[in-house]
């Protein structure tokens, strides 16, 4: 998009921006949400079935109307009144009950408050943490292929800068030596740039694949980042969404030495396991005081709002109902995978065997008129004419033209049947 210069024009920031938003992917989510029910939207990974079941089940229904001093038992002027930007102590408790009975019942040691913060999201957390860890131009390796929002998050306003890790967790591969070959090139070129690798960023249960890391494998990537000084991000928002094996292991799960503890941070959020992006509500979990300091100074930009926390204290402490919830969304997620990769198979479309998240990384190869980006594009195209969108390859920094991030959850299950 060009941007008119002139007495009153945008900052080039804000046009750089807004340029990147204007990206073919952009253009074509657009698009598929522009023909409403005649095109079928697999592009955006979320959880219809959690997002009902959650509203209904958690007492989050939107038809419920929430008196001024029932929340909770909650004062209305506590609500509506200035609080702490961490969250008020009664969430911080209900969120560390849920943290160690549901999300991390086999990490080695207990969650403590102390180390823990709250935000509007795992997006935001991840761009705070790129501030604090990253200057302008840093590198964060990130293993291909990846969620495409991460270019979002680390770069569009941090600055950082991404190198995609190829073929990092193949079973044919060292996790260690693919891991130091990209660093070591990372490194070279960051010399002229004055540049480091500053970070290592791991999505597990991974998006877009749905592979879930061995506890091998976790130890590999913190030995790496331990011996070359490198931070260790663990984006664990489908912790939850697993349902084949091998099951979900978190870095948490490892036992750490104090040194160790100083490299990790955890990010964990209600959006994607609890089917509610709406919630806006994420939270980090780290040993390392500087960088929580760091986040702290950023929450006033990134602060979720005092009623939402409060209405949460609820959901977060009945931890037999989440339980509940959990096993039965899994159940669903495993029936509904089961499904698509039953028809794939049919049709003999290859695809990535996901254990975890909400989505198949599928090939269509085989239908590109060449092996090109160009030939990938023209496909989702002729997809979105057909009425299907999906996440396309390149958007993912896939390697090669034709794979696909197939959203299976995002749909009701009458949709995904036709």
């Amino acid at each position: 998009m060009a941007m008119m210069r002139g007495p009153l024009h945008l900052s080039r920031r804000a046009s750089e921006q807004m340029a990147e938003r204007e990206r073919r992917y952009y253009e074509m989510s657009r698009y598929a949400a522009s023909k409403g029910e005649s095109c079928v939207g697999l592009g955006v990974s979320g959880n219809a079935f959690a997002a009902r079941m959650f509203a209904k089940k958690l007492g989050w229904s939107t038809q419920e109307r929430v008196a001024q001093e029932d929340v909770c038992g909650i004062q209305g002027d506590k609500i509506v009144g200035q609080y702490h930007f961490g969250g008020p102590p009664e969430f911080r408790r209900a969120l560390l009950t849920c943290l160690n009975s549901v999300v991390y019942p086999k990490a080695s040691r207990k969650l403590e408050d102390g180390h823990l913060w709250v935000a509007n999201g795992v997006t935001t957390l991840l761009e705070g943490l790129a501030f604090a860890l990253c200057d302008d131009g840093d590198a964060v390796l990130v293993p291909a292929p990846f969620y495409n929002g991460f270019t979002m998050d680390l770069c569009l306003r941090a600055g950082a800068r991404i190198v995609p890790v190829y073929r990092c967790f193949d079973d044919r591969v060292n996790v260690a030596e693919t891991l130091r070959e990209s660093y070591e090139n990372a490194s070279q070129e960051s010399d002229s740039t004055h540049s480091p690798v500053r970070a290592l960023l791991l999505c597990n249960p991974d998006n877009p694949t749905g592979r879930c890391l061995t506890k091998a494998q976790l130890r590999e990537c913190l030995n790496f980042c331990v011996s070359n000084a490198v931070h260790l991000i663990c984006d664990e928002i489908y912790a939850l969404s697993t349902y084949d094996e091998p099951g979900f292991v978190s870095i948490l799960d490892l036992q750490l030495t104090e040194k160790e503890r100083k490299y990790v941070h955890v990010l964990w959020g209600f959006s994607k396991d609890f089917g509610a992006a709406g919630v806006r509500l994420g939270c980090i979990y780290t040993e390392n005081t500087d960088v929580i300091h760091a986040i702290k100074v950023q929450t006033r930009f990134m602060a979720t709002s005092s009623s939402t926390l409060y209405r949460a204290v609820g959901t977060l402490q009945s931890t037999a109902s989440l339980q509940e919830f959990v096993d039965e969304n899994k159940s669903h997620l495993r029936a509904t995978a089961d499904r698509v990769k039953g028809v794939l198979a049919e049709q003999g479309i290859r695809f990535v065997n996901a254990s975890g998240g909400l989505f198949l990384f599928i090939d269509l190869g085989e239908f590109l008129d060449a092996q090109t980006w160009e030939a990938e594009a023209a496909l989702t195209n002729q997809l979105i004419q057909a009425g299907v969108f999906m996440t396309p390859g390149q958007e993912c920094y896939a390697e090669r033209p034709g794979f696909y991030r197939c959203c299976f959850a995002s749909v009701d299950d009458d949709t995904l049947v036709i």
